[in-house]
C-alpha cells in the first residue's frame, strides 16, 4: 500500500529509495518534506493572491451587467411608463418626508416592475466615478445579494431620475469583512468631483460639494433638501468596520452655496490603514511569489540529482 502510494509521488526517485515501509530514508524525507514545504508556501500565495483575483473577476462581472444593461436599454422604445412610477415615488416620498427612511443595510427589496424594460436583477443603471475609476452596476434596493453584486439605492430616497426634490442615496460595501471593495478609497474624492448616473433615459451629473461621517442612526442627515437634485454616497467608516457611516454629498448644481448640510461628526481618516495594507499585501505577494519561485527551482534541481 505504502509503496503504491509514494510510487505516485516519487515515480522519479530510484525503487530502493521509496519508503518500504519504515522507517523513512534520509534523502527520502528531504525531498518529501521540502516539497511540503513548496506546497504550503503555494498555498499561502493563493490565500494572498485571493482579495485581487476576486476582484479582477467582479469587475469583470460588472463590465457584462452593464454592457447587458446598455444592450436592454437601447432595444427599448416605450420607457416613459416605468419614468412616471419612478416620478410619482419621488414625489410621495418627499411629501411623506420618508417617513419609513431606516438604515440603508435594512432594505429588502425592490417594489418597481423592471420586467417594462425587461430589466433583470433590479439593475436600474450604473454610476461612474472618474476620480476613482470605478463604473459599477446600480440596483434598487440595498440587500445583501444587490450590494454584493454593486452598488444600491436606500430604501424611502429617490429613484436616480433627478429632479427637484430628490436625494438618491446610493449604498456600497467598502470592503474588509463585509463584501466587495467599491467605495473603498472613497475618502479620495474631493470637493466637485464628478459622479454620473446612468439610467434608462439619460446620463446625470452631479459634482461633490461636501463629505462628512456621520453616527448608524442619524438617518435625518440623508433626507431630501427642497428644491434641491442631489445624489448621495453612503458607506461603512472607518475601513473594515462599520461603527460609523461614510457620506459624501453631490449636487447637479455647479454652485451650491445655497444648500445648508449637516455638519456630522468628528471622526479619524482611513486612509493611512488603506495604504498601509496595499503596501504589505504588494509585498507580501512579492516576496512569497520571490521565494516560491527559489524553491521551485530547488525542487527541481534535487530531482536530478
Amino acid at each position: 500500500l505504502y509503496e503504491n502510494i509514494f510510487l505516485i509521488w516519487n515515480y522519479n526517485i530510484p525503487r530502493n529509495q521509496y519508503f518500504h515501509p519504515f522507517p523513512f530514508e534520509e534523502e527520502f524525507m528531504k525531498k518529501w518534506e521540502f516539497r511540503f514545504i513548496v506546497l504550503l508556501l503555494l498555498l499561502g500565495l493563493g490565500i494572498l493572491s485571493f482579495p485581487k483575483i476576486h476582484s479582477f473577476f467582479t469587475t469583470i462581472e460588472q463590465k457584462q451587467k452593464i454592457q447587458s444593461f446598455k444592450e436592454t436599454i437601447a432595444n427599448q422604445s416605450d420607457k416613459d411608463a416605468l419614468y412616471q412610477q419612478m416620478k410619482q415615488y419621488n414625489e410621495k416620498i418627499y411629501k411623506e418626508h420618508q417617513k419609513d427612511l431606516k438604515d440603508a443595510w435594512s432594505y429588502s427589496q425592490n417594489t418597481f416592475d423592471l420586467g417594462i424594460l425587461n430589466l433583470d436583477m433590479n439593475i436600474i443603471g450604473y454610476i461612474e466615478i472618474p476620480k476613482l475609476d470605478v463604473q459599477i452596476p446600480l440596483f434598487i434596493g440595498a440587500n445583501y445579494n444587490n450590494l454584493n453584486k454593486g452598488v444600491a439605492i436606500m430604501s424611502q430616497t429617490s429613484m436616480p431620475i433627478g429632479g427637484e426634490n430628490t436625494n438618491c442615496v446610493i449604498a456600497g460595501h467598502r470592503g474588509g469583512y463585509h463584501g466587495e471593495q467599491l467605495f473603498k478609497n472613497i475618502e479620495n474624492l474631493a470637493i466637485g468631483d464628478e459622479i454620473r448616473i446612468t439610467n434608462p433615459w439619460e446620463t446625470l451629473t452631479y459634482f461633490v460639494i461636501k463629505k462628512i461621517v456621520i453616527e448608524p442612526n442619524e438617518i435625518e442627515a440623508v433626507k431630501i433638501l427642497p428644491n434641491q437634485d442631489m445624489i448621495t454616497l453612503f458607506t461603512c467608516h472607518p475601513y473594515g468596520m462599520e461603527t460609523q457611516r461614510y457620506v459624501v454629498y453631490a449636487s447637479r448644481k455647479s454652485i451650491y452655496n445655497d444648500i445648508e448640510l449637516p455638519k456630522g461628526v468628528t471622526y479619524t481618516s482611513s486612509r493611512k490603514e488603506i495604504a498601509i495594507e496595499k503596501t504589505l499585501n504588494n509585498c507580501l505577494l512579492f516576496a512569497s511569489g520571490l521565494l516560491a519561485v527559489i524553491l521551485i527551482i530547488e525542487s527541481i534541481r534535487m530531482n536530478k540529482m
